[in-house]
């Protein structure tokens, strides 16, 4: 089982608080991701998620 992690990203092009929730709602469709939180004021999302399982050799 891969470990949890979280990711900081900054996010371009939003105009109104209604295109933060569909970015947000849009990463929490992604396998993996456990929670999204993004700030339309701020333009940054921070996105939890497992990270995969890297195959041993």
């Amino acid at each position: 089982m891969g470990s949890t992690q979280s990711l900081d990203l900054a996010i371009d092009g939003m105009t109104c608080t209604n295109c933060a929730g569909r970015v947000e709602r849009a990463l929490r469709k992604v396998d993996g991701v456990h929670e999204a939180s993004v700030s339309f004021a701020s333009e940054r999302a921070r996105v939890a998620f497992t990270a995969p399982a890297t195959p041993r050799r």
